[in-house]
């Protein structure tokens, strides 16, 4: 239930994927164009999952990416289309280190040093024990290989910073809780970890929140399905 985590893990890994691809194609146009496109065509081939932005833009010189109106969608049978897209958002900011084109050779890691969303919508919906549309992807990207030197693909997160972000667990189809968080700053996570680590690790800030909402008592930022919530903790935990 790494309610944030996949967006960040998916990008700083498909980042080292499309700049570790040949940089001729990049020369022969628009860089962000180009970087663009291979994150849209190995979102779908490597994750099975679908990418799409309205504006796209890296800066080389400040190691900067920058896009709007996203939006990223598994492919899961097990899943309803709705609960298929996992998120939705208006800004995404990544600063990072990460092999730009024109070098002599890819990196085989990649750091994201700060990662910023705003106004982001995040559903996370589990069909079975352990297994969720963010689960698939964190799968996905422990599998990864660079393509050219075919080396594992190691990453690391190590800002990760939500503002303005709903995120909705549903289980098996059905809702367990909705809340608003205004701001919400998950711990550092990287590929040593295993999918279960990271789940755990990037849980607890995000249970803290919906409590302390829950507590206050204000209806228009959380909804919970107490029971629901509290046996599916019990089995997942």
């Amino acid at each position: 239930m790494a309610f944030q985590l996949s967006k960040f893990c998916c990008a700083a890994a498909l980042l080292a994927v499309g700049f570790g691809a040949a940089p001729v194609q990049a020369q022969q146009q628009n860089l962000s164009d180009w970087l663009g496109g291979q994150l849209q065509e190995q979102a779908q081939q490597r994750f099975d999952t679908r990418l799409e932005y309205g504006t796209f833009e890296v800066n080389t010189l400040t190691a900067e990416l920058m896009a709007t109106d996203i939006r990223l969608r598994t492919d899961i049978d097990e899943l309803p289309a709705g609960l298929n897209q996992l998120l939705m958002a208006e800004n995404l900011l990544l600063e990072g280190d990460w092999q730009l084109p024109g070098t002599n050779a890819p990196k085989n890691n990649i750091v994201v040093k700060r990662a910023v969303l705003e106004n982001v919508q995040l559903t996370v919906a589990y069909f079975d024990t352990g297994r969720s549309n963010l689960h698939v992807l964190l799968d996905h990207a422990r599998q990864l290989h660079l393509q050219r030197v075919n080396e594992p693909l190691d990453w690391s997160v190590d800002e990760m910073v939500l503002r303005n972000v709903v995120v909705n667990l549903f289980d098996s189809g059905t809702p367990l809780a909705s809340v608003r968080i205004p701001e919400l700053i998950l711990p550092a996570v990287n590929s040593a970890q295993t999918t279960q680590e990271q789940v755990e690790k990037l849980l607890w800030p995000v249970l803290d929140q919906l409590a302390r909402q829950a507590m206050k008592g204000n209806s228009e930022n959380v909804t919970v399905d107490s029971g629901g919530l509290m046996r599916f903790l019990w089995r997942e935990m």
